[in-house]
């Protein structure tokens, strides 16, 4: 593709000085592509001489119908798109990302997803990428979104912790994982307790009985916890071949 030495998107026009008839409209049709992927973040740049997605889609042509047609009911207004602003090298690796994947090169999609999320940091964008790794299993781009998700969103989101804790489990960063756990939980929402306690019949006795002092000290550190807690407490206590005791001080050091 040729090089492009300046280009601004507002709307639906785009200029690119070096592309010819054909490669404009091409690419052109790439932009409209990618925008359509993209909702508006909370976190985007807005800076002087950067690319912008913005507008609605064009309206549909009206189609010549016969004098015997009812005309068709009118359809409720649609809500404005509004699509958040780009720095130029932000927008090269949305479209290099958009064209890979319909090559076939999904593991170049990813890389440039994400390499646009932590540049971009816009929340639309992190979202995006974070679909992609999931789709493709990629458990160290999911870390470093969910890291980058938290850090830019409201720390009470809730699938960026669940996706935290569960890398920090693959991980095997037990105390990592119950932190985010534990966030989900003060939420009220299911943190998963006994999923990851039945795992741990396959941790090494060393970190079951870790598994078993963190969930405890949880415990003490909220009485009311949820009854999830309590059974997964339980099983852990039969994995190690713990007999039930009082949960030991919250203070308490590990190992």
């Amino acid at each position: 593709m040729a090089a492009t030495r300046s280009a601004s998107i507002t709307g639906q026009k785009t200029v690119f000085t070096d592309l010819s008839p054909i490669a404009h409209r091409k690419l052109h049709a790439k932009i409209r592509t990618v925008s359509g992927y993209l909702p508006v973040g909370t976190h985007s740049r807005h800076t002087s001489g950067c690319a912008v997605f913005s507008g609605t889609p064009p309206e549909p042509a009206d189609e010549v119908t016969g004098t015997d047609t009812p005309p068709a009911a009118t359809p409720p207004p649609a809500t404005p798109i509004n699509y958040a602003e780009f720095e130029p090298e932000v927008l090269y690796q949305l479209l290099s990302a958009e064209v890979a994947g319909q090559r076939g090169r999904y593991d170049v999609t990813l890389v440039n997803y994400l390499q646009a999320a932590k540049t971009s940091r816009d929340t639309g964008v992190i979202e995006r990428a974070m679909r992609i790794a999931q789709s493709l299993n990629a458990d160290n781009a999911q870390q470093q979104l969910a890291t980058l998700w938290l850090d830019v969103d409201p720390p009470d989101n809730l699938e960026a912790h669940r996706i935290s804790a569960i890398q920090a489990v693959k991980r095997q960063k037990l105390e990592n994982a119950l932190f985010h756990m534990e966030q989900i939980m003060d939420q009220g929402e299911d943190a998963d307790f006994d999923s990851l306690a039945a795992m741990a019949a396959g941790l090494p006795p060393a970190q079951q009985q870790e598994l078993l002092t963190l969930y405890s000290q949880l415990a003490v550190k909220h009485p009311d916890n949820p009854p999830e807690l309590q059974y997964s407490i339980a099983l852990l206590q039969k994995i190690t071949g713990t007999p039930p005791t009082v949960a030991p001080p919250a203070d308490q050091p590990i190992g």
